[in-house]
Protein backbone atom coordinates (compact mmCIF):
# COMPACT_ATOMS: atom_id res chain seq x y z
CA UNK A 1 0.00 0.00 0.00
CA UNK A 2 2.76 2.02 0.74
CA UNK A 3 4.28 1.92 -2.37
CA UNK A 4 1.04 2.93 -4.53
CA UNK A 5 1.04 6.02 -2.27
CA UNK A 6 4.74 6.98 -2.97
CA UNK A 7 3.96 6.25 -6.80
CA UNK A 8 1.42 8.88 -6.17
CA UNK A 9 3.15 11.57 -4.32
CA UNK A 10 5.65 11.27 -7.00
CA UNK A 11 3.76 11.66 -9.93
CA UNK A 12 2.28 14.65 -8.61
CA UNK A 13 5.72 16.26 -7.85
CA UNK A 14 6.62 15.82 -11.03
CA UNK A 15 3.27 17.56 -12.61
CA UNK A 16 4.17 20.48 -10.16
CA UNK A 17 8.29 20.51 -11.19
CA UNK A 18 7.90 22.97 -14.14
CA UNK A 19 8.32 25.41 -11.73
CA UNK A 20 11.72 23.53 -10.17
CA UNK A 21 14.40 22.24 -12.26
CA UNK A 22 14.62 18.16 -11.76
CA UNK A 23 12.85 16.02 -9.85
CA UNK A 24 14.29 12.27 -9.40
CA UNK A 25 12.11 9.34 -8.32
CA UNK A 26 13.56 5.55 -8.22
CA UNK A 27 11.91 2.26 -7.79
CA UNK A 28 13.18 -1.07 -6.98
CA UNK A 29 11.53 -3.82 -8.26
CA UNK A 30 11.33 -6.50 -6.45
CA UNK A 31 12.00 -4.75 -3.17
CA UNK A 32 12.62 -7.77 -1.12
CA UNK A 33 15.32 -10.18 -2.81
CA UNK A 34 17.05 -13.42 -1.96
CA UNK A 35 20.68 -12.96 -1.96
CA UNK A 36 21.76 -13.48 -5.58
CA UNK A 37 18.52 -12.68 -6.89
CA UNK A 38 18.43 -10.31 -9.82
CA UNK A 39 16.20 -6.99 -9.14
CA UNK A 40 15.86 -3.81 -11.06
CA UNK A 41 16.35 0.12 -10.10
CA UNK A 42 13.87 2.20 -12.32
CA UNK A 43 15.11 5.87 -12.28
CA UNK A 44 12.95 8.79 -13.41
CA UNK A 45 13.98 11.98 -13.90
CA UNK A 46 11.82 15.09 -14.61
CA UNK A 47 13.49 18.69 -16.06
CA UNK A 48 12.14 21.34 -17.44
CA UNK A 49 13.43 22.21 -21.34
CA UNK A 50 16.41 25.32 -20.08
CA UNK A 51 17.34 22.41 -18.44
CA UNK A 52 20.32 20.96 -19.79
CA UNK A 53 21.15 17.33 -17.92
CA UNK A 54 24.67 15.55 -19.63
CA UNK A 55 25.02 12.46 -17.87
CA UNK A 56 23.12 11.44 -14.14
CA UNK A 57 26.34 10.33 -11.18
CA UNK A 58 25.67 6.59 -10.03
CA UNK A 59 28.92 7.35 -7.75
CA UNK A 60 26.26 7.04 -4.38
CA UNK A 61 25.52 3.35 -5.88
CA UNK A 62 28.76 1.66 -6.17
CA UNK A 63 28.22 0.33 -2.69
CA UNK A 64 25.08 0.38 -1.08
CA UNK A 65 24.94 1.21 2.53
CA UNK A 66 23.17 -0.76 5.24
CA UNK A 67 20.32 0.43 7.17
CA UNK A 68 20.97 1.15 11.02
CA UNK A 69 19.20 2.50 13.75
CA UNK A 70 20.40 6.44 13.49
CA UNK A 71 19.77 5.75 17.55
CA UNK A 72 22.67 3.07 17.65
CA UNK A 73 25.99 5.37 17.54
CA UNK A 74 28.07 2.54 18.15
CA UNK A 75 26.93 0.47 15.03
CA UNK A 76 29.17 0.11 12.32
CA UNK A 77 29.08 1.12 8.67
CA UNK A 78 28.38 -1.61 6.31
CA UNK A 79 27.91 -1.59 2.34
CA UNK A 80 26.45 -4.44 -0.36
CA UNK A 81 28.50 -5.94 -2.32
CA UNK A 82 26.74 -5.29 -5.53
CA UNK A 83 27.33 -6.64 -8.88
CA UNK A 84 25.69 -4.50 -11.66
CA UNK A 85 25.25 -5.74 -15.45
CA UNK A 86 26.66 -4.66 -17.86
CA UNK A 87 24.19 -1.35 -18.92
CA UNK A 88 26.00 0.47 -16.16
CA UNK A 89 29.00 2.61 -17.29
CA UNK A 90 32.37 1.50 -15.27
CA UNK A 91 32.91 5.25 -14.39
CA UNK A 92 29.31 4.82 -13.17
CA UNK A 93 28.53 7.90 -15.53
CA UNK A 94 24.97 7.15 -17.31
CA UNK A 95 24.45 9.31 -20.34
CA UNK A 96 20.82 9.50 -21.35
CA UNK A 97 19.81 7.41 -23.87
CA UNK A 98 17.16 9.49 -26.22
CA UNK A 99 15.20 6.62 -26.89
CA UNK A 100 14.21 6.83 -23.31
CA UNK A 101 13.43 10.61 -23.27
CA UNK A 102 9.10 10.98 -23.22
CA UNK A 103 8.35 14.74 -23.92
CA UNK A 104 5.67 17.03 -22.04
CA UNK A 105 4.47 20.08 -22.12
CA UNK A 106 6.32 21.32 -19.07
CA UNK A 107 9.77 19.90 -20.29
CA UNK A 108 11.22 15.84 -20.86
CA UNK A 109 10.85 12.59 -18.25
CA UNK A 110 13.88 10.53 -18.60
CA UNK A 111 13.22 6.69 -17.10
CA UNK A 112 15.71 4.52 -17.20
CA UNK A 113 16.18 0.89 -15.54
CA UNK A 114 19.20 -0.82 -14.11
CA UNK A 115 19.35 -4.24 -13.11
CA UNK A 116 21.49 -5.94 -10.33
CA UNK A 117 22.26 -8.63 -7.81
CA UNK A 118 23.14 -8.25 -3.92
CA UNK A 119 25.61 -10.54 -2.44
CA UNK A 120 24.98 -9.44 0.73
CA UNK A 121 21.88 -9.94 3.41
CA UNK A 122 19.77 -7.15 5.27
CA UNK A 123 18.18 -4.20 4.97
CA UNK A 124 19.74 -0.87 1.97
CA UNK A 125 18.39 2.37 1.24
CA UNK A 126 20.45 3.44 -1.79
CA UNK A 127 22.06 6.91 -1.26
CA UNK A 128 20.63 10.05 -3.59
CA UNK A 129 21.84 10.18 -7.25
CA UNK A 130 23.66 13.40 -8.69
CA UNK A 131 22.48 15.08 -11.61
CA UNK A 132 25.33 17.15 -13.70
CA UNK A 133 24.92 20.06 -15.74
CA UNK A 134 26.41 20.32 -19.08
CA UNK A 135 28.61 22.54 -17.57
CA UNK A 136 29.82 19.74 -15.34
CA UNK A 137 28.78 20.89 -11.77
CA UNK A 138 26.35 18.37 -9.97
CA UNK A 139 22.78 20.43 -9.81
CA UNK A 140 22.54 21.55 -6.20
CA UNK A 141 18.49 22.61 -6.85
CA UNK A 142 17.37 19.54 -7.99
CA UNK A 143 14.53 17.96 -5.32
CA UNK A 144 15.00 13.78 -4.81
CA UNK A 145 11.70 11.37 -4.48
CA UNK A 146 14.04 9.16 -1.67
CA UNK A 147 11.70 6.56 -0.40
CA UNK A 148 13.14 3.06 -2.07
CA UNK A 149 14.86 0.56 -0.16
CA UNK A 150 15.83 -2.69 -0.72
CA UNK A 151 15.48 -5.93 1.91
CA UNK A 152 17.93 -8.84 0.78
CA UNK A 153 17.01 -12.23 2.82
CA UNK A 154 19.07 -15.53 2.82
CA UNK A 155 18.21 -18.58 0.76
CA UNK A 156 15.17 -20.75 2.75
CA UNK A 157 17.53 -23.66 2.75
CA UNK A 158 20.11 -22.03 4.86
CA UNK A 159 20.46 -21.99 8.69
CA UNK A 160 22.83 -20.66 10.85
CA UNK A 161 23.72 -23.09 14.16
CA UNK A 162 24.29 -21.60 17.23
CA UNK A 163 27.91 -22.23 17.36
CA UNK A 164 27.59 -20.89 21.20
CA UNK A 165 25.76 -24.38 22.27
CA UNK A 166 27.42 -26.63 19.40
CA UNK A 167 30.74 -28.12 20.36
CA UNK A 168 31.66 -29.89 17.03
CA UNK A 169 34.36 -32.83 17.54
CA UNK A 170 38.12 -32.81 16.69
CA UNK A 171 38.57 -34.59 12.66
CA UNK A 172 41.59 -36.05 12.62
CA UNK A 173 43.98 -34.16 9.68
CA UNK A 174 43.21 -35.65 6.37
CA UNK A 175 46.71 -35.94 4.35
CA UNK A 176 45.77 -35.55 0.24
CA UNK A 177 47.69 -37.43 -2.46
CA UNK A 178 50.90 -35.81 -4.35
CA UNK A 179 49.71 -34.50 -7.19
CA UNK A 180 51.55 -32.81 -11.17
CA UNK A 181 50.97 -29.47 -8.66
CA UNK A 182 52.97 -30.10 -6.11
CA UNK A 183 56.02 -30.95 -8.68
CA UNK A 184 55.13 -28.13 -10.53
CA UNK A 185 57.77 -25.61 -9.40
CA UNK A 186 60.65 -28.72 -9.60
CA UNK A 187 59.48 -29.26 -13.42
CA UNK A 188 59.63 -25.18 -14.39
CA UNK A 189 62.89 -25.18 -12.30
CA UNK A 190 64.35 -27.92 -14.32
CA UNK A 191 62.96 -26.57 -17.90
CA UNK A 192 64.66 -23.32 -17.20
CA UNK A 193 68.01 -25.29 -16.59
CA UNK A 194 67.56 -27.26 -19.47
CA UNK A 195 66.69 -24.21 -21.49
CA UNK A 196 69.62 -21.88 -20.26
CA UNK A 197 71.83 -25.36 -20.91
CA UNK A 198 70.44 -25.24 -24.79
CA UNK A 199 71.28 -21.46 -24.97
CA UNK A 200 74.73 -22.22 -23.87
CA UNK A 201 75.37 -25.30 -26.27
CA UNK A 202 73.97 -23.06 -29.65
CA UNK A 203 75.68 -19.92 -28.63
CA UNK A 204 78.84 -21.82 -28.75
CA UNK A 205 78.36 -23.68 -31.31
CA UNK A 206 77.08 -20.63 -33.13
CA UNK A 207 80.58 -18.81 -32.14
CA UNK A 208 82.52 -22.18 -33.47
CA UNK A 209 81.31 -21.73 -36.72
CA UNK A 210 81.56 -18.16 -36.92
CA UNK A 211 85.32 -18.29 -35.62
CA UNK A 212 85.84 -21.09 -38.33
CA UNK A 213 84.12 -19.39 -41.32
CA UNK A 214 86.11 -15.97 -40.49
CA UNK A 215 89.72 -18.31 -40.60
CA UNK A 216 88.62 -20.23 -43.48
CA UNK A 217 88.20 -16.92 -45.23
CA UNK A 218 91.14 -14.98 -44.20
CA UNK A 219 93.19 -18.53 -45.38
CA UNK A 220 91.59 -17.77 -48.56
CA UNK A 221 93.92 -16.58 -51.16
CA UNK A 222 92.26 -14.43 -53.36
CA UNK A 223 93.07 -14.56 -57.10
CA UNK A 224 92.91 -11.56 -58.98
CA UNK A 225 90.53 -11.09 -61.48
CA UNK A 226 93.56 -10.23 -64.59
CA UNK A 227 95.73 -12.90 -63.28
CA UNK A 228 92.75 -15.37 -63.72
CA UNK A 229 92.52 -13.94 -67.19
CA UNK A 230 95.95 -14.28 -67.93
CA UNK A 231 96.45 -17.73 -67.00
CA UNK A 232 93.05 -18.75 -69.00
CA UNK A 233 94.05 -17.42 -72.22
CA UNK A 234 97.62 -18.93 -72.35
CA UNK A 235 95.79 -22.49 -71.91
CA UNK A 236 93.44 -21.25 -74.68
CA UNK A 237 96.39 -20.16 -76.66
CA UNK A 238 98.23 -23.58 -75.81
CA UNK A 239 95.28 -25.62 -77.04
CA UNK A 240 94.93 -23.77 -80.51
CA UNK A 241 91.38 -25.14 -81.27
CA UNK A 242 90.95 -23.22 -84.35
CA UNK A 243 93.66 -25.40 -85.97
CA UNK A 244 91.18 -28.60 -85.54
CA UNK A 245 87.95 -26.77 -86.61
CA UNK A 246 86.87 -26.41 -83.67
CA UNK A 247 86.34 -22.24 -83.77
CA UNK A 248 82.82 -22.20 -82.66
CA UNK A 249 84.53 -24.02 -79.72
CA UNK A 250 87.41 -21.26 -79.40
CA UNK A 251 85.49 -18.34 -79.45
CA UNK A 252 83.03 -19.49 -76.71
CA UNK A 253 86.13 -20.04 -74.45
CA UNK A 254 87.53 -16.68 -75.73
CA UNK A 255 84.68 -14.20 -74.95
CA UNK A 256 84.02 -16.12 -71.54
CA UNK A 257 87.37 -15.46 -70.64
CA UNK A 258 86.77 -11.49 -71.50
CA UNK A 259 83.62 -11.66 -70.43
CA UNK A 260 83.99 -12.91 -66.91
CA UNK A 261 87.28 -10.72 -66.42
CA UNK A 262 85.32 -7.27 -67.07
CA UNK A 263 82.39 -8.70 -64.37
CA UNK A 264 85.02 -9.47 -61.92
CA UNK A 265 87.39 -6.37 -62.36
CA UNK A 266 84.91 -3.67 -63.39
CA UNK A 267 81.41 -5.28 -61.31
CA UNK A 268 79.42 -5.40 -64.58
CA UNK A 269 77.23 -8.25 -65.15
CA UNK A 270 79.13 -9.23 -68.54
CA UNK A 271 78.16 -12.54 -68.36
CA UNK A 272 74.55 -12.01 -68.19
CA UNK A 273 74.46 -8.68 -71.25
CA UNK A 274 74.54 -8.50 -74.74
CA UNK A 275 77.86 -7.54 -76.69
CA UNK A 276 75.28 -3.96 -77.19
CA UNK A 277 74.56 -3.82 -73.09
CA UNK A 278 78.42 -4.46 -72.06
CA UNK A 279 79.74 -1.67 -74.90
CA UNK A 280 76.86 0.58 -72.90
CA UNK A 281 78.40 -0.50 -69.43
CA UNK A 282 82.23 0.37 -70.97
CA UNK A 283 80.89 4.10 -71.72
CA UNK A 284 79.87 4.35 -68.25
CA UNK A 285 83.34 3.35 -66.45
CA UNK A 286 84.93 6.03 -68.96
CA UNK A 287 86.89 3.29 -71.23
CA UNK A 288 88.78 5.07 -74.05
CA UNK A 289 86.75 4.12 -77.70
CA UNK A 290 89.61 2.36 -78.60
CA UNK A 291 89.26 -0.44 -76.27
CA UNK A 292 85.47 -0.59 -76.22
CA UNK A 293 86.02 -0.81 -80.10
CA UNK A 294 88.33 -4.15 -79.63
CA UNK A 295 85.79 -5.54 -76.91
CA UNK A 296 82.80 -5.16 -79.18
CA UNK A 297 84.61 -6.65 -82.45
CA UNK A 298 85.77 -9.94 -80.55
CA UNK A 299 82.59 -10.12 -79.59
CA UNK A 300 80.80 -9.40 -82.74
CA UNK A 301 83.29 -11.92 -84.53
CA UNK A 302 82.26 -14.79 -81.95
CA UNK A 303 78.52 -14.27 -82.14
CA UNK A 304 78.97 -14.74 -85.80
CA UNK A 305 81.02 -17.73 -85.21
CA UNK A 306 78.57 -19.31 -82.91
CA UNK A 307 75.46 -17.96 -84.10
CA UNK A 308 75.92 -17.55 -88.13
CA UNK A 309 78.78 -20.29 -88.21
CA UNK A 310 80.49 -17.61 -89.78
CA UNK A 311 84.64 -18.78 -91.44
CA UNK A 312 87.18 -16.22 -90.44
CA UNK A 313 90.56 -16.23 -91.52
CA UNK A 314 93.09 -18.43 -89.23
CA UNK A 315 95.46 -15.69 -88.11
CA UNK A 316 92.20 -13.60 -86.45
CA UNK A 317 91.96 -16.37 -83.76
CA UNK A 318 95.54 -15.41 -82.78
CA UNK A 319 95.27 -12.18 -82.67
CA UNK A 320 92.00 -11.62 -80.95
CA UNK A 321 94.40 -13.62 -78.09
CA UNK A 322 96.84 -11.62 -78.19
CA UNK A 323 94.09 -8.11 -78.29
CA UNK A 324 92.57 -9.83 -75.12
CA UNK A 325 95.70 -10.03 -73.22
CA UNK A 326 96.55 -6.73 -73.79
CA UNK A 327 93.00 -5.17 -73.08
CA UNK A 328 93.41 -7.52 -69.71
CA UNK A 329 96.85 -5.97 -69.23
CA UNK A 330 96.85 -2.23 -69.32
CA UNK A 331 92.90 -2.11 -67.62
CA UNK A 332 94.46 -4.30 -64.81
CA UNK A 333 97.14 -1.79 -64.49
CA UNK A 334 94.87 1.45 -64.44
CA UNK A 335 92.72 -0.16 -62.28
CA UNK A 336 95.40 -0.48 -59.75
CA UNK A 337 96.89 3.20 -60.28
CA UNK A 338 93.37 4.30 -59.38
CA UNK A 339 92.87 2.18 -56.69
CA UNK A 340 96.07 3.90 -55.27
CA UNK A 341 95.55 7.22 -55.93
CA UNK A 342 91.95 6.57 -53.74
CA UNK A 343 93.44 5.53 -51.27
CA UNK A 344 96.00 8.27 -51.11
CA UNK A 345 93.15 11.13 -51.39
CA UNK A 346 91.22 9.23 -48.37
CA UNK A 347 94.33 9.40 -45.91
Amino acid sequence: MSRYLLKILFFFLLASSAQGQALVGLEIEPDSITIGEETSFVITVQYARDYPISYIDLTPWDSIKLYTDPADTSALEYYADVEWQAIVPEDFKLNLDPDNIITTNDGYIYKDTLTCRFWDTGVFIPEQLRIVNSDSSINQNARFLQAAYIKVYPPMDVTNPDTTKLILPIEDIVLEEDTLEDYIHIIYGLALLLGIMLFVYLYRKFTKEKEEAELAQQDEVVVPPHIIALEALDELETKQLWLSGKEKQHQTELTYILRSYLENQFDIPALESTTDEIRRALQKIDWNLVRINDVNEILQIADLVKFAKAQPDEDIHQAFINRTRSLVTETSSESQTLVNQKSDDDE
